[in-house]
């Protein structure tokens, strides 16, 4: 299903691109399109400031390896987040339950206005986001599987 895009359908709408060097794809395409409400960060030492600001969180990763970071921390915090299967690798989520996962253009698209519109779906994911990252990815559970590991 492809609608407006997020920026013509949500005008007020802000987004933070964080991380070092980013491609120079995506910076000519901002510079070309004068985009308005789109701030290329760069590095940045503490995120913690843009997870306070942010409504929804999307990590639209198409290669990379090992547990996302980033979207562990949004986890925690309970910003509901949409991501691709690459960016869910190694967690223990479910998608429509406490993230959003699509490789699908028009689907990310969607997912993100759903967050972004329904507020019951906004909390129900804050929520389990939460809940999952308190259950599964808490130090004491890590050191546990740790100590397991080490006595078998």
């Amino acid at each position: 299903m492809v609608g407006k895009p997020l920026k013509e359908k949500y005008p007020d709408l802000k987004f933070y691109i964080t991380g070092k060097d980013p491609d120079n794809r995506i910076v000519n395409a901002i510079k070309e399109n004068q985009a308005k409400g789109i701030e290329l960060t760069g590095f940045v030492d503490n995120l913690d400031i843009y997870f306070q600001k942010s409504k929804v969180f999307i990590s639209p990763l198409r290669f990379g390896s090992g547990i996302k970071v980033k979207v562990m921390n949004a986890l925690y915090r309970g910003i509901p987040t949409v991501t691709t299967s690459v960016g869910a690798e190694g967690l223990a989520v479910k998608s429509g339950d406490q993230i959003f996962i699509s490789d699908n253009m028009a689907d990310f698209i969607h997912q993100i206005s759903l967050l972004i519109e329904d507020e019951l779906l906004w909390n129900q994911f804050k929520l389990n986001s939460r809940a999952l990252a308190k259950e599964k990815y808490t130090w004491d559970n890590v050191l546990k599987i740790v100590e397991n590991a080490i006595e078998e």
